[in-house]
């Protein structure tokens, strides 16, 4: 018998709601929060927050292996005074 290995979270989406159900706020965490904190002070209000777990999938990653190269000239005429 073979142990699959556990899929550790790459990243956590947090997202609060208000009590309609609006989004109040949303970020992405490299790490799971070992608190969940109010940002937003909903007072007298229920607070709803979802934590989702993000997983990699490099089977559906967009990759760029491309180099952008800036005519540093056409900057600065764009931006005089830099």
């Amino acid at each position: 018998m073979m142990i699959s290995p556990v899929k550790i979270p790459y990243a956590w989406l947090f997202e609060e709601f208000n009590s309609n159900n609006e989004l109040v706020n949303s970020f992405i965490s490299p790490f799971k929060p070992s608190e969940v904190s109010f940002k937003n002070e909903l007072k007298t209000k229920l607070h709803n927050i979802t934590l989702t777990p993000l997983y990699r999938g490099d089977d559906k990653a967009e990759k760029f292996t491309a180099v952008k190269k800036y005519n540093s000239k056409l900057l600065v005429e764009a931006n005089p005074g830099l």
